[in-house]
């Protein structure tokens, strides 16, 4: 060799090296190889000959590229090391702040300027490493990087960072619960003694509450049943008491609004008819004005 390789070439990532060997004697053939294996021409290992000198490109450079080299001629060897260094990856689209809705799913989205970077994401200063159980997913699509979170909650309002070699970008995250609305409320209800008293209600969302009478918590029994279904919610009372008489409200958890009723039970009058038996009975003529006295009492009197 006239002129031998540098002991050491760098490349970025992506990039493009030249080796460079200058032959005494142009006639001897040249060979090169990476790691004991001859190369062969393609469109990644490129072959020139100028004069005396001989020209290896190496394009598209890899991680993978990073290893030793060497060229022979004739008896004669010289080699070198290829050093590939990744660029810093840098965040080109960055985070924006969102505001969802407790139990929609959010999408929390960056890119970055290679693809299949290794990214971190942290919530309020931890790294956040999804679990097969855990409501957080991390989908990665070329330089698009997202973090979704499933059925979020007011617990994950927080501020989300992502993290790469060459940059970071941050956006804050606001849960709050859906504006609820009335759609049925519950209305006041008068029933006879032992008749079923059954209190509804329907709100805009399937969410669960809970249900009071006089302000103390309703206990379920035999004769009360709470039932939701989707949403709606009903307080069913079979065989109604005196006792079950007061006021009766439902509050749908996590919201400050009430649905209130008030529930009386009556006992209706009983009327009893004195000295009717089988043998009062009267006849008359057809066509006659007929006038009865009936002794009447009740409860309560009349």
């Amino acid at each position: 060799f006239a002129k031998i390789l540098d002991p050491a070439y760098q490349i970025d990532k992506g990039g493009r090296v030249r080796f460079v060997v200058e032959l005494a004697d142009p006639k001897l053939e040249v060979k090169w190889y990476k790691n004991g294996q001859e190369i062969r021409p393609s469109t990644k290992y490129i072959f020139e000959h100028k004069g005396c000198e001989r020209i290896m490109f190496i394009n598209n450079c890899a991680l993978t590229d990073d290893s030793e080299y060497y060229v022979t001629a004739g008896d004669e060897k010289c080699s070198t090391e290829l050093f590939v260094r990744e660029p810093p990856i840098m965040v080109t689209k960055q985070l924006e702040d969102l505001n969802a809705y407790c139990g929609e799913t959010v999408e929390l989205e960056c890119e970055v300027s290679e693809d299949d970077a290794n990214v971190k994401w942290f919530k309020n200063g931890e790294e956040i490493i999804p679990g097969p159980k855990s409501r957080y997913r991390i989908k990665v699509e070329g330089k698009k990087h997202i973090l979704i979170i499933e059925g979020a909650t007011k617990a994950d309002s927080a501020e989300y960072s992502v993290m790469t070699t060459g940059g970071q970008s941050t956006a804050k995250l606001s849960v709050d619960l859906k504006p609820l609305k009335v759609l049925t409320p519950l209305t006041d209800q008068t029933v006879h003694l032992g008749k079923e008293i059954c209190l509804k209600c329907e709100v805009s969302e399937n969410i669960t509450g809970k249900w009071t009478k006089n302000g103390l918590p309703v206990q379920e029994s035999d004769r009360l049943k709470v039932v939701h279904k989707g949403r709606i919610h009903k307080l069913v009372i079979a065989n109604a008491l005196t006792e079950d008489e007061g006021e009766y409200v439902f509050t749908p958890d996590a919201y400050s609004i009430t649905l209130p009723a008030k529930v009386h039970v009556i006992d209706p009058p009983k009327i009893i008819l004195d000295g009717l038996d089988a043998d009062n009975t009267v006849t008359v003529i057809a066509g006659s004005k007929l006038r009865l006295e009936i002794p009447v009492t009740g409860e309560p009197p009349p």
